[in-house]
């Protein structure tokens, strides 16, 4: 049974894991997205600022 209980410590602890590293791709992904859309943005500023 011990063994067992240890089999499962390990999946959960695996399990983790990769939820940990979903969510920190998933963090990196929105960051690039993030830049890459503030860059057509940070164009028409000074289009803006001269009208």
């Amino acid at each position: 049974m011990e063994d067992y209980k240890n089999v499962a410590s390990v999946n959960d602890a695996t399990s983790t894991a990769n939820a940990v590293n979903n969510n920190t791709s998933l963090v990196a992904l929105v960051v690039s997205i993030q830049l890459v859309s503030s860059i057509p943005y940070a164009k028409p500023f000074p289009d803006i600022s001269k009208i």
